[in-house]
């Protein structure tokens, strides 16, 4: 019997020759990986995912909106006609005396949009640019809602700013996971040129994880790094404390006008009737060599006047150096000149530009969305693998390990077929719902968040082998269906996109089932690995699973 005495001095002896052991580096590092990789990557799965969809946002809302024609004879840009028919409506609605803007078609957004009020009271109408023809879209936060999950987590900026801190914490965890995996990865780059599909399947995600993280990585940098920076002024907040004491109101205020061309000029209009649109067009052409026209904002001023503001299309660069006048509505003259952007500002637009992709057209944004489900790709099979190799060391695990895992593969489940499948069923509700319910919009989020929901409950009931063939074969049905729906509710589908020259809503489409078929081949290959592994767990641990 070993008496305290002797037991303390076991212990200590234990304890210096822990203390000897040398530091390892890799074994911290692979640590590192694996639990900020499990903590964050379910939230960055979701950050990944819906930030790809986000890519193609005017596109996803514009399927949502079936109401709206996209016109084969369409111009972009504040044509001539278009100018004309904006001000025809103008004149028709007589709202000389409230904010407005005029936003004419581009490459992206065909029809022609006049708003009027401000925030939280704005009506819209849109319209044929050449005809006139008005549309009645249905009520629908479009890929909007895609964005908002993307960046803040849904949750409302005006009540509080938690969804940016928590993406971006989890941004930042992502870039010490990525840091980590080319540290402890030695082979990385040689391992990539043999990936090995059908090798036994930890080996098989192993080499899926690596492929898909090495041919992404200098894409998550980037992207995690200038997400980052986008909201520098949140997460590094010295410089808005040491300029405007604290106040955000103050910076935001300062920022705006800065975004508006900076301080000459007045900014007060002389009374009298507003001039037509056309001459604020015309006289602005010379500040804008570089883009088209993309919209205009009426601003009512002291006195019944008007500032009339012509901006220039976003666009023309990495850094948007649209041109951006403001002009006196009764006179023309301009009241506020546009100033050229500070280097700092400048360095700013880059830096966000780079994150949007702001430049190289539909093959940048294609490339986004492509390298962002690869992002999404990586998350996810190192959430799968996760709990795969773990299944191999069952014997040498505590009971309460043992449930963890279990509870980990069910939440990957609900975090990765879930989300596919809320998605998809976002896309259903648009089609579904009555156009003319109440609160339409928020009915389509609702649905969204409920099948989310749901989902997590059916991984917990089904299990994870079970959850992952019927979670990712419903989305996989939905997906390659959601044509048929189309027809059967709007009359429209991917061939009369194709027929009309409608390519925006056939390429919508057509992308849809593609992941569709996508998700019902990982639902197969899945099944079958999840299976495996928790057969594995029941033979192991039944008591585990009671």
């Amino acid at each position: 019997m070993v008496s305290n005495d002797q037991g303390a001095g076991v212990a200590a002896a234990a304890s210096a020759e822990e203390q000897s052991k040398p530091f390892n580096t890799t074994a911290s590092l692979t640590r590192l990986h694996t639990w900020f990789g499990l903590t964050a990557g379910w939230l960055l799965f979701v950050i990944f995912f819906t930030g790809s969809l986000t890519v193609f946002a005017p596109e996803i809302t514009l399927w949502m909106q079936p109401e709206v024609s996209v016109p084969s004879h369409s111009e972009l840009g504040a044509t001539p006609r278009a100018v004309q028919t904006a001000e025809a409506f103008w004149a028709e609605k007589g709202q000389s005396d409230a904010r407005a803007m005029v936003r004419f078609p581009d490459a992206r957004n065909p029809d022609l949009r006049i708003s009027f009020g401000g925030r939280g009271d704005i009506k819209t109408y849109a319209m044929d640019p050449l005809t006139g023809e008005q549309y009645e879209p249905r009520s629908t936060m479009g890929a909007q809602f895609f964005r908002a999950l993307h960046y803040r987590l849904n949750i409302d900026r005006r009540s509080n700013e938690i969804g940016f801190w928590i993406v971006g914490l989890a941004t930042a965890m992502m870039l010490a996971v990525l840091i980590s995996g080319v540290i402890i990865h030695k082979r990385i780059f040689r391992e990539l040129f043999v990936f090995r599909p059908r090798s036994a399947y930890p080996r098989a995600w192993l080499d899926g994880h690596t492929a898909l993280g090495v041919f992404a990585l200098p894409f998550l940098f980037v992207i995690g790094f200038t997400g980052l920076a986008y909201f520098y002024f949140l997460y590094v907040p010295a410089g808005v404390s040491a300029l405007f004491n604290g106040d955000q109101a103050a910076f935001r205020q300062a920022m705006s006008q800065s975004a508006q061309g900076g301080g000459g000029g007045k900014r007060e209009a002389s009374p009298g009737g507003m001039l037509p649109l056309s001459a604020f067009v015309e006289k602005a052409e010379p500040a804008m060599p570089r883009s088209e026209m993309a919209s205009i904002r009426i601003t009512p001023s002291k006195g019944g006047a008007s500032v009339v503001e012509v901006r220039g299309s976003r666009d023309v660069g990495i850094v948007r150096d649209a041109g951006r006048v403001a002009f006196d509505g009764a006179s023309g003259d301009i009241v506020q000149p546009l100033a050229a952007p500070l280097p700092a500002e400048r360095l700013q637009s880059f830096v966000v530009g780079l994150h949007l992709a702001w430049f190289g057209g539909y093959a940048m944004h294609w490339l986004y969305f492509v390298l962002g489900l690869m992002g999404a790709g990586t998350m996810a099979t190192g959430l799968v693998m996760f709990t795969v190799k773990r299944s191999a060391r069952i014997d040498r695990a505590s009971r309460a390990d043992r449930l963890w895992w279990l509870a980990v593969g069910r939440i990957n489940v609900a975090v990765i077929a879930g989300l596919a499948l809320a998605s998809i069923s976002y896309l259903w509700a648009n089609r579904v719902l009555a156009v003319g319910l109440e609160e339409r919009a928020m009915f389509e989020i609702r649905v969204f968040f409920v099948v989310w929901v749901a989902a997590l409950l059916h991984a917990y009931l089904r299990g994870a082998a079970m959850a992952w063939r019927e979670q990712l074969g419903l989305a996989a049905l939905m997906a390659c269906s959601l044509p048929v729906l189309n027809w059967m509710t709007t009359r429209q589908w991917a061939g009369t996109y194709a027929a009309d020259g409608d390519w925006q809503r056939f390429s919508v489409e057509l992308v849809v089932v593609a992941m569709g078929v996508g998700a019902a081949a990982v639902a197969i290959k899945l099944g079958n690995i999840s299976a495996a592994a928790e057969n594995t767990f029941q033979r192991r641990n039944v008591e585990a699973l009671t």
